[in-house]
């Protein structure tokens, strides 16, 4: 089962640590190597930040998966997305009014926000208006 909270909470705290495929050169050696060896890999540490420590007015998420033809196999990829209802991203929290659905062979869901005493639901298609969320 997938934590998309778990993965956000700790990418804006502590960030995500890994290796990187790319690999670092010792020397300008001309001699032909097996390979980089894992002393040679590059690690790399992800945090993630808004300008000026300020939450944006909306957030919205894609999960980026092949394309799922099979009906029943997108039904058992959402039961696996374990979004929660309120998240809390920059010490502002959000509402998310839906798990996310599938318009075609796209995944994609609605985000409420309330911003400058409006309450509004973003939504994002980034089929339609330049992949830019609106309201």
């Amino acid at each position: 089962m997938t934590d998309p909270a778990r993965l956000i909470t700790q990418w804006f705290g502590s960030g995500l640590a890994g290796t990187s495929s790319l690999a670092c050169k010792s020397g300008n050696s001309k001699k032909a190597q097996a390979g980089p060896t894992q002393s040679h890999m590059l690690d790399q540490h992800s945090v993630l930040t808004f300008e000026g420590d300020q939450a944006p007015r909306h957030l919205y998420f894609v999960v980026d998966t092949p394309s799922i033809d099979d009906h029943n196999a997108q039904v058992e990829f959402m039961a696996q997305m374990d979004w929660p209802f309120k998240l809390s991203v920059a010490r502002v929290e959000y509402t998310l009014i839906s798990r996310g659905f599938w318009g075609r062979k796209h995944y994609w869901g609605k985000v409420l926000r309330h911003v400058n005493g409006v309450t509004g639901v973003w939504l994002h298609d980034d089929r339609e208006n330049k992949g830019y969320a609106r309201l």
